[in-house]
């Protein structure tokens, strides 16, 4: 009997309110707190998880990491790198230490035109350049007092990854 009560109390708590958009609402506070839940499990305890939009961020003790972020990341690492204005971002993570990017629809001319950014920047310590044929291309290099980026850019698919690491003090 109190099964039916609980059940006929949701149904009459829920009902009414569908066509208003606050059971979406509920719906996804319920997912975002199941998977804040698991992430904690896997994580430890100091887990944020913030599901809006397209994109899921996850804040912890070591930095933020998003996935379908569409803008540049903020924060100690991503300041110490030129910043990247083309293409689209379609996943980020930023960290005191590090910060990661990628890119899609990148054209050629936009990441040599970043590669000279980066060296302008003074990334021209231990740098490297490497073409594999007709797929990708490679940028890496140190900055005294900065830290050491690599940029990849594969061509056929148009898209940029950056990953920087902060160099030790």
């Amino acid at each position: 009997m109190k099964m039916m009560v609980v059940i006929l109390l949701c149904l009459a708590l829920l009902l009414p309110v569908g066509g208003c958009g606050l059971r979406k609402k509920v719906s996804e506070e319920i997912s975002e707190k199941i998977t804040e839940g698991i992430l904690e499990q896997v994580a430890g305890e100091n887990v944020d998880i913030d599901l809006e939009g397209e994109s899921i961020t996850i804040e912890g003790e070591e930095g933020e990491f998003t996935i379908g972020g569409s803008e540049w990341p903020k924060g100690k690492a991503a300041d110490l790198i030129p910043r990247f204005d083309k293409g689209t971002i379609t996943a980020t993570m930023s960290t005191d230490e590090g910060c990661w990017i990628t890119i899609e629809e990148v054209e050629e001319d936009d990441f040599n035109g970043y590669v000279e950014a980066l060296k302008g920047a003074g990334f021209t310590e231990n740098s490297q350049e490497s073409s594999f044929g007709d797929q990708q291309r490679m940028y890496s290099a140190q900055a005294a007092g900065k830290g050491a980026v690599s940029v990849v850019y594969m061509l056929e698919n148009k898209l940029m990854q950056i990953n920087f690491e902060v160099a030790e003090e």
